[in-house]
Protein backbone atom coordinates (compact mmCIF):
# COMPACT_ATOMS: atom_id res chain seq x y z
CA UNK A 1 0.00 0.00 0.00
CA UNK A 2 1.24 3.48 -0.84
CA UNK A 3 2.15 5.91 1.88
CA UNK A 4 0.42 9.25 2.30
CA UNK A 5 3.53 10.93 0.93
CA UNK A 6 3.53 8.73 -2.20
CA UNK A 7 -0.17 9.37 -2.72
CA UNK A 8 0.36 13.11 -2.44
CA UNK A 9 3.34 13.04 -4.82
CA UNK A 10 1.37 11.04 -7.39
CA UNK A 11 -1.54 13.47 -7.07
CA UNK A 12 0.70 16.51 -7.52
CA UNK A 13 2.38 14.88 -10.54
CA UNK A 14 -1.00 14.24 -12.17
CA UNK A 15 -2.02 17.86 -11.58
CA UNK A 16 1.30 19.05 -13.03
CA UNK A 17 0.67 16.97 -16.15
CA UNK A 18 -2.79 18.50 -16.47
CA UNK A 19 -1.23 21.96 -16.16
CA UNK A 20 1.20 21.08 -18.97
CA UNK A 21 -1.74 20.08 -21.15
CA UNK A 22 -3.43 23.40 -20.43
CA UNK A 23 -0.23 25.24 -21.35
CA UNK A 24 -0.05 23.25 -24.58
CA UNK A 25 -3.69 24.10 -25.34
CA UNK A 26 -3.03 27.79 -24.75
CA UNK A 27 0.02 27.72 -27.01
CA UNK A 28 -1.85 25.89 -29.74
CA UNK A 29 -4.75 28.29 -29.41
CA UNK A 30 -2.41 31.25 -29.75
CA UNK A 31 -0.44 29.87 -32.67
CA UNK A 32 -2.96 27.67 -34.41
CA UNK A 33 -6.12 29.69 -33.96
CA UNK A 34 -5.40 33.34 -33.24
CA UNK A 35 -2.30 33.71 -35.41
CA UNK A 36 -3.86 31.69 -38.21
CA UNK A 37 -6.99 33.85 -38.11
CA UNK A 38 -4.85 36.98 -38.23
CA UNK A 39 -2.89 35.60 -41.19
CA UNK A 40 -6.07 34.70 -43.06
CA UNK A 41 -7.44 38.20 -42.49
CA UNK A 42 -4.20 39.69 -43.82
CA UNK A 43 -4.37 37.43 -46.87
CA UNK A 44 -8.01 38.30 -47.44
CA UNK A 45 -7.15 42.01 -47.31
CA UNK A 46 -4.12 41.87 -49.60
CA UNK A 47 -4.74 39.06 -52.08
CA UNK A 48 -7.64 39.15 -54.52
CA UNK A 49 -8.85 36.75 -57.13
CA UNK A 50 -9.94 33.16 -57.63
CA UNK A 51 -6.72 31.69 -56.24
CA UNK A 52 -7.05 33.76 -53.09
CA UNK A 53 -10.63 32.60 -52.61
CA UNK A 54 -9.64 28.97 -53.17
CA UNK A 55 -6.77 29.25 -50.70
CA UNK A 56 -8.95 30.84 -48.05
CA UNK A 57 -11.64 28.17 -48.48
CA UNK A 58 -9.03 25.46 -47.94
CA UNK A 59 -7.33 27.22 -45.03
CA UNK A 60 -10.48 28.14 -43.08
CA UNK A 61 -11.20 24.57 -41.83
CA UNK A 62 -7.78 24.57 -40.15
CA UNK A 63 -9.02 27.15 -37.65
CA UNK A 64 -12.03 25.02 -36.74
CA UNK A 65 -9.90 21.89 -36.52
CA UNK A 66 -7.38 23.64 -34.27
CA UNK A 67 -10.17 24.92 -32.03
CA UNK A 68 -11.53 21.39 -31.72
CA UNK A 69 -8.08 20.07 -30.80
CA UNK A 70 -7.65 22.80 -28.18
CA UNK A 71 -11.01 21.85 -26.67
CA UNK A 72 -10.06 18.16 -26.56
CA UNK A 73 -6.73 18.93 -24.88
CA UNK A 74 -8.49 21.09 -22.26
CA UNK A 75 -11.09 18.36 -21.70
CA UNK A 76 -8.29 15.82 -21.19
CA UNK A 77 -6.62 18.11 -18.64
CA UNK A 78 -9.92 18.50 -16.80
CA UNK A 79 -10.48 14.74 -16.81
CA UNK A 80 -6.99 14.15 -15.42
CA UNK A 81 -7.70 16.57 -12.57
CA UNK A 82 -11.03 14.93 -11.78
CA UNK A 83 -9.61 11.41 -11.85
CA UNK A 84 -6.52 12.42 -9.87
CA UNK A 85 -8.69 14.01 -7.19
CA UNK A 86 -10.97 10.97 -7.00
CA UNK A 87 -8.02 8.57 -6.77
CA UNK A 88 -6.29 10.77 -4.18
CA UNK A 89 -9.42 10.90 -2.02
CA UNK A 90 -10.00 7.14 -2.33
CA UNK A 91 -6.39 6.27 -1.51
CA UNK A 92 -6.29 8.62 1.47
CA UNK A 93 -9.55 7.16 2.74
CA UNK A 94 -8.14 3.65 2.32
CA UNK A 95 -5.10 4.68 4.36
CA UNK A 96 -7.36 6.04 7.10
CA UNK A 97 -9.36 2.82 7.19
CA UNK A 98 -6.22 0.70 7.23
CA UNK A 99 -4.85 2.72 10.15
CA UNK A 100 -7.89 2.07 12.36
CA UNK A 101 -8.46 -1.51 11.27
CA UNK A 102 -7.62 -4.14 13.86
CA UNK A 103 -6.98 -7.78 13.16
CA UNK A 104 -7.73 -10.55 15.61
Amino acid sequence: MATAREILLNYKEALAQADKLDELAAELENIGVTNLNDALIDIRNSWQGDNADAFLRKAQPLTSKNQAIVKKIRNAASAIRTIATNVYNAEMRALELAAVRTYH
